[in-house]
């Protein structure tokens, strides 16, 4: 039963789509970050930002529209009206009667509109029916109310010479000549042939003469749709340019074809929720028109309009930003924008990251140019070290045969002692001749200057040189000027192409530090050196790790539940809680502070010098820091010596410094790097050359090898 119910948790287990992964973290973050990211992260916030605040406030004030137009034609159009509201209509004759009969003031024209209509019946026949006629009257501004007079102030000055529809008017347009139902108005002008007009013999003198002409002027009221409007303004003018002549004896008929433009606003914030303005107005073209000539034998109708609907018409729909199209464009704008700020900012911290690796596992050996020769920065930091050590090596060969002076000189003593009561009869003028002839010539001042510096490099020798590390450590760092030659692939700074060459080499090695199997390499290598260096019970023991207590306070004391005598359970608890702390710890094996700990250990394994283990951790230190550590080792000893007035103890000192550190270690096959005898007298003659640290291309291919 307990098994079903385990495979059933584990068939449910594996249908889960939302899996955490199980990632790694650097310096307790889950990702490495940089400052060049964190900059172009926040100049990407900001450009994003002001993306979306101004996109909102067009979003809110409706100003950035979309304009559809589309020339549409319908072959039968629908019923429209004209009124004051969206159409006007003026005319303007000219007089020829007034100028040859200027005493008689009399009506020259009869001039009315009618409302027409035809109608198609099933066998072709169409009736003509005349609905309404129109009387024109005089014009002023309120027939053109809706029109603004900005450029046409010599029309408003000559408006009280035109003849308007009225202000209650309403045209009826409907379809074309063969629609089964035809609606439009006809403007009929006549010569008048009434008592309260000219004569018949006047009209019929006048004509006579063709070379009288008469003009009509027109005034029409005409819309252009302002698109980029917010309140989707109609601006209405007058179109003055439309006339036709005639003389008295013939027509002119004219078809004026006038179209109703549609405008579709939709100004609704969500696709989904639809809230349109709807518009129409009219509007007249030049060419929107066609005239015809008829003849009559005796003056009659001189002009004759119709006022056609058309059939080709303009709709424009006008769509503003809605907030889904928005989002969706600011989606878009976020990933473009993200994606090009990305390629640059992951680029940068993917060589950071391996740089960063590079500076806490490496050191770099970088060459510059110094008169004209090329100088590398570790070779020099070496050179500063090994002369450090010849002056410290020379100090302790001055001092050491001074002491083997003063030794000597004592045991002469002594013998002479012992032998000045059997040799009574030698007198004292010999006694201090034969002292000053075995005592050695020492200047007691240039002594006392040897113990000083002595003294000077008991205190200062180690920290002087952990300085020189920290100064002389060359970080490789991405900075603003690489970053612009390697953005324009400049090859002309010669610092900017070390640069790339050694992060080249820094890429190199971290992708093959990082090589999944040689981790796991690694970590075979360390289960061997176990079953090697332990025995079975100690490997279980060693395995034991107890897991460490998290609590809300880290400096949270074990306190016993009851009153009792025995607590050292609490007191061992508390004890190597404070040793086992969590730590966030700073992966710099360069620091002062550490330096001198890794100093402490080694004087207390070199004190054991006859285990060739310790012999062997010594020498994983490295050659470097090995001989800084013996030398300063030795300094510490002299010290003591000199301070002791045993002169015993001092010599037992040197003994103890001469002994050599003979121990096998593994050899670099490729490059054949020799282990340094480390004794004084030895030491001074040694070249760093010859313990140069392995290349970082070797330094995987070897393995060690123990005894």
């Amino acid at each position: 039963m307990f098994t079903l119910i385990k495979n059933i948790k584990r068939m449910i287990r594996s249908y889960d789509n939302f899996g955490v992964s199980l990632n790694f973290n650097i310096g307790n973050r889950k990702q490495y970050q940089s400052v060049c990211g964190g900059l172009m992260s926040l100049v990407m916030t900001i450009v994003l930002i002001y993306i979306f605040i101004t996109g909102l406030i067009r979003l809110l004030v409706r100003d950035k529209f979309y304009i559809d137009v589309q020339q549409l034609q319908n072959m039968n159009p629908d019923y429209q009206e004209m009124n004051i509201t969206n159409f006007m209509f003026a005319i303007k004759l000219d007089n020829p009667f007034s100028i040859y009969y200027p005493n008689d003031i009399k009506t020259a024209y009869d001039i009315a509109m009618f409302q027409t209509q035809i109608t198609k019946l099933a066998n072709g026949t169409r009736i003509k029916t005349v609905l309404n006629k129109i009387s024109l009257e005089q014009c002023q501004a309120e027939h053109f109310k809706y029109v603004n007079y900005e450029g046409f102030q010599d029309i408003y000055a000559d408006l009280d010479a035109y003849l308007c529809l009225p202000k209650n008017f309403s045209l009826k347009l409907q379809g074309t000549y063969n629609s089964e139902f035809f609606q439009y108005p006809s403007l009929k002008i006549s010569i008048c042939y009434r008592e309260e007009c000219y004569t018949k013999e006047q009209i019929d003198y006048l004509a006579q003469n063709k070379s009288i002409l008469l003009s009509l002027s027109t005034l029409i009221q005409s819309s252009i749709y302002m698109r980029d409007s917010a309140d989707n303004y109609l601006l209405r003018y007058l179109n003055s340019d439309f006339y036709l002549q005639t003389t008295l004896k013939e027509e002119s008929k004219a078809d004026i074809f006038f179209q109703k433009n549609k405008i579709i606003a939709d100004n609704s914030i969500l696709s989904l929720y639809k809230e349109e303005e709807k518009k129409d107005f009219w509007s007249f073209s030049l060419y929107n028109y066609r005239e015809f000539r008829g003849y009559h034998d005796q003056p009659s109708t001189i002009f004759s309009l119709n006022f056609r609907i058309s059939q080709d018409f303009e709709q424009t729909k006008k769509t503003a930003d809605t907030l889904d199209s928005f989002l969706s464009y600011f989606g878009g704008m976020l990933k473009i924008i993200s994606t090009i700020f990305g390629l640059v900012a992951l680029q940068y911290n993917e060589m950071g990251l391996k740089i960063s690796l590079a500076n806490h596992l490496y050191q770099f050996n970088i060459p510059k140019k110094k008169n004209g020769k090329f100088e590398f920065s570790y070779d020099k930091l070496l050179s500063y070290i090994q002369a450090s050590i010849n002056r410290v090596s020379e100090l302790q060969k001055k001092l050491k045969h001074h002491t083997k002076s003063i030794i000597k000189t004592s045991m002469v003593m002594r013998a002479w002692n012992s032998q000045k009561f059997s040799n009574a009869s030698i007198s004292n003028q010999q006694t201090q001749q034969r002292e000053q002839t075995e005592a050695p010539q020492i200047d007691n001042l240039i002594y006392q200057k040897y113990v000083e510096q002595l003294q000077d490099y008991k205190g200062n020798f180690l920290q002087r040189l952990i300085t020189i590390f920290n100064t002389t450590r060359h970080d490789l760092r991405l900075g603003i000027n690489f970053l612009f030659y390697e953005f324009l692939c400049c090859t002309c700074c010669e610092q900017i192409e070390v640069t790339r060459k050694m992060i080249h080499q820094c890429k190199t090695v971290i992708d093959k530090d990082l090589d999944i199997v040689h981790l796991l390499q690694k970590i075979q290598e360390i289960d061997k050196l176990k079953s090697i260096i332990l025995e079975k019970d100690q490997i279980r023991v060693f395995n034991y790790t107890p897991k460490p207590i998290i609590n809300i306070n880290p400096s949270y004391q074990h306190q016993p539940t009851e009153e009792a005598d025995g607590i050292e359970l609490f007191q061992q608890l508390n004890s190597w809680r404070q040793k086992h702390r969590i730590r966030r710890m700073k992966n710099s094996s360069h620091k002062p502070k550490r330096l001198i700990k890794i100093y402490d250990a080694y004087s207390r394994l070199k004190q054991q010098h006859n285990n060739k283990k310790n012999q062997r951790i010594i020498q994983l230190l490295g050659p470097t820091i090995e001989m800084i550590f013996q030398k300063y080792y030795e300094i510490q000893n002299m010290a003591k010596a000199m301070n002791s007035d045993n002169n015993d103890n001092f010599d037992n000192a040197i003994q103890i410094n001469d002994v050599q550190m003979d121990v096998e270690f593994p050899e670099n096959n490729h490059h054949n790097n020799k282990r340094v005898n480390t004794s004084i007298e030895d030491s001074h003659k040694t070249k760093l050359q010859q313990i140069a640290p392995k290349t970082l291309e070797n330094k995987d291919e070897e393995f060690l090898q123990w005894d």
